[in-house]
């Protein structure tokens, strides 16, 4: 067996038991494994969207020429600023 295969093998059962841990109490493994399986999860989300939508729909429209969409782009990044707590208040103008 490799390396890498045994190492990805014992992180895989780790955080499975971490999972099934719940069933005894909340502890922190179980909310290790639970935020991590959230964040990549997100993480995975994020990049799918990105490579699926806004690159065919934006990143290839400007570079064909439509300069007009750079309105509804900079419009949906500043909805993003409601994610930051001192430039909340920015993402009123999109909406």
């Amino acid at each position: 067996m490799e390396w890498s295969t045994l190492i990805a093998t014992t992180v895989a059962a780790f955080l499975t038991l971490s999972i099934f841990s719940f069933l005894y109490r909340d502890n922190p493994f179980y909310k290790f494994a639970e935020h991590l399986l959230v964040g990549v999860s997100a993480g995975y989300w994020v990049l799918i969207l990105y490579y699926t939508a806004f690159v065919p729909k934006v990143v290839q429209s400007l570079q064909e020429g439509m300069w007009w969409y750079i309105i509804p782009t900079l419009l949906g990044i500043l909805m993003w600023t409601r994610l930051v707590k001192g430039w909340a208040w920015v993402s009123r103008y999109p909406l």
